[in-house]
């Protein structure tokens, strides 16, 4: 019996052994002079309802925090921290305990401090009494102790101690929680935060360029999409000073309750100027009305959402925040490939600024919600990045759809400045061209002349062979007025059989002889129509517009040209006669000076 006694004891030992196994003595003891921002995981971790103090924790709940718990999903609940820094160094280590998430609301530090030469039996909580520090991100940013984006503290520890550390972090509402802290040397944090800004600089002053050309594009182009472009991107802005917690710092530190309350109104405000945005640039109205209509009413759900948080909900419109945010991933890049298929060429930028972006933010919201995903929030910066990257690709998109705009409004005038049936211009042409003309006139004093043309005889043309006839006539006159017209030249239909060309020319002789080569080519030259031939001639006003002694108005240079082409009809048409001092001419001229 006397010889199982031992090994009784052995098996009661190993039985017993795990219940001490979760100690402080097993914790793994944080060395101060090899600091390099490591996440704190050599620590312990206890949950318990919020309002509950130090001294009614339980050493015996104390767990082994892990990477799984970094990311605690949304909590009301208080998460306590437990760890051991230790310097055994002959000199002070200054350093900073950094926390991670810019809206946490509450954040206590206890710690004490005891010498590593007292006995070595001794517990540490025998040493001294706790020193308490509260931190809170309801108070304004000058009262932290650190002039830092988030809730972080710096301690100092003596040469050869040992600093026991228990961090309480919790929201007064429920939220998404963050236990991620790392540990820096004050000089390395002081380096961090100087980085921090030079990127936060970058990227805030390339989100302000995208802003200002944008309202540039606005201001040329009279476009509201445009402006909804700007407001998106302002209210990207704003969604990040928030989640970095710079506009806290920077914009509006005596303003911690708008700091603590308005990040649920600022993502609703981001999903309404995406909708809003999204749906003119990707034409959903007239492209997908049933579409448009989602994103209309997901428009108004957000809008609902601003007002229940102004009124004061909380818990509802957190809910309805991260909803939004998630469907606004899925339903922006699905429209977008549509649009792109339906040959909206410019969408599939969108879509893929969209992608890029949906994938940070699905990510960035499964570790806001979802516990045990051990990233923390290093996800928002695949989300930092992928903003870059999402208003440079809607930027593009942007430049095609003003260039796609451009075409649109230069194939419009045209059109409203093209006659139908011949393809040549009409009076709004003429006008136009007419203005150009004169700007460059008093620039150049280049001579301009106007040719008035007039089928002869082209109502018998319609009774004879048909109108469909009498349209081909036409066409085969406007064909051969481009044959004979330069680059330069503007060639219309002035309405029924009448024509008009404004030439810039050298001299009127020369407006003379196109005007001949085009009555003689029309007349030597019969349409064919339906295995006929149609016999046709045509008469011909010629008027000088602009020169150094002559400078006709619009209306002037009508009634000129006209004057002549009614003397050529009367004359007995087939023929080019010549405005000159109220009268007109059918003799060719023989100098320039001869019609002065």
């Amino acid at each position: 019996m006397k010889d199982k006694i031992p090994f009784v004891a052995f098996v009661l030992v190993l039985l017993v052994q795990p219940a001490f196994a979760n100690t402080t003595a097993q914790l793994k003891t944080i060395d101060l002079s090899s600091l390099h921002g490591q996440t704190l995981l050599e620590s312990e971790h206890q949950q318990t309802p919020a309002g509950v103090n130090l001294e009614a924790l339980n050493d015996n709940d104390w767990k082994r925090f892990s990477q799984a718990d970094l990311n605690q999903g949304i909590t009301d609940q208080a998460h306590w921290l437990r760890f051991y820094a230790q310097n055994n160094s002959e000199e002070v280590i200054d350093w900073v305990i950094r926390g991670e998430t810019s809206y946490l609301d509450n954040l206590q530090i206890f710690y004490r401090t005891r010498n590593n030469f007292s006995h070595t039996g001794s517990s540490p909580h025998a040493q001294s009494r706790y020193q308490h520090i509260k931190l809170s991100d309801h108070q304004q940013f000058q009262q932290r102790q650190l002039d830092y984006r988030t809730l972080s503290f710096r301690l100092k520890s003596p040469a050869n101690t040992t600093t026991e550390v228990i961090l309480l972090a919790y929201y007064d509402k429920a939220d998404s929680l963050s236990l991620r802290f790392n540990l820096y040397h004050y000089d390395d944090f002081q380096t961090l935060h100087s980085r921090e800004n030079l990127l936060f600089g970058l990227f805030y002053g390339a989100l302000l360029i995208i802003i200002l050309l944008a309202l540039l594009f606005a201001f040329l182009l009279r476009q509201p999409n445009a402006i909804y472009y700007a407001l998106f991107i302002t209210a990207s802005v704003l969604f990040w000073l928030m989640l970095n917690g710079l506009g806290f710092q920077y914009l509006w530190p005596a303003l911690p309750g708008w700091h603590n309350e308005g990040f649920h109104i600022v993502y609703l405000i981001f999903c309404i100027t995406a909708l809003q945005f999204s749906r003119t640039l990707l034409s959903l109205p007239k492209l997908f009305p049933n579409i448009n209509r989602i994103f209309v009413v997901f428009q108004a759900f957000c809008g609902v959402g601003i007002v229940l948080r102004l009124l004061g909900f909380y818990g509802p419109v957190l809910n309805m925040s991260f909803v939004s945010l998630g469907l606004l991933a899925l339903l922006i890049p699905f429209a977008s490939f549509l649009a792109w298929r339906r040959g909206v060429n410019y969408a599939i930028w969108c879509f893929l600024a969209w992608l890029f972006y949906s994938v940070g933010l699905l990510l960035s919201l499964a570790c806001a919600s979802i516990s045990h995903i051990g990233w923390g929030m290093s996800s928002l910066a695949w989300l930092q990045l992928a903003t870059v990257l999402e208003s440079l690709f809607l930027l593009t998109a942007m430049s095609l759809w003003v260039v796609k705009l451009e075409l649109s409004r230069k194939q419009a005038l045209a059109l409203a400045h093209q006659d139908h049936l011949t393809g040549l211009g009409n009076r709004r042409q003429l006008q136009s061209a007419y203005q150009e003309y004169l700007e460059q006139f008093q620039n150049t004093s280049q001579p301009l002349y106007i040719i008035m043309i007039d089928l002869d005889y082209f109502k018998r043309i319609n009774d004879t062979f048909g109108h469909d006839a009498g349209d081909k006539v036409l066409k085969d006159l406007s064909k051969l007025i481009r044959k004979n017209c330069r680059t330069q030249d503007v060639a219309i239909r002035f309405g029924g059989e009448e024509f008009a060309l404004l030439l810039s020319l050298e001299s009127l002789d020369q407006a003379w002889h196109v005007a001949e080569r085009l009555r003689q080519q029309f007349e030597s030259t019969p349409t064919s129509y339906d295995g006929q031939l149609i016999e046709h001639t045509l008469s011909c006003g010629i008027a000088e517009v602009l020169s150094n002694t002559v400078q006709l108005d619009v209306n002037a240079m009508m009634r000129c040209a006209d004057e002549a082409l009614y003397q050529a009809k009367e004359a007995g048409r087939n023929l080019s006669y010549l405005y000159q001092n109220d009268s007109a001419t059918s003799a060719e001229p023989e100098t320039d000076s001869a019609f002065n």
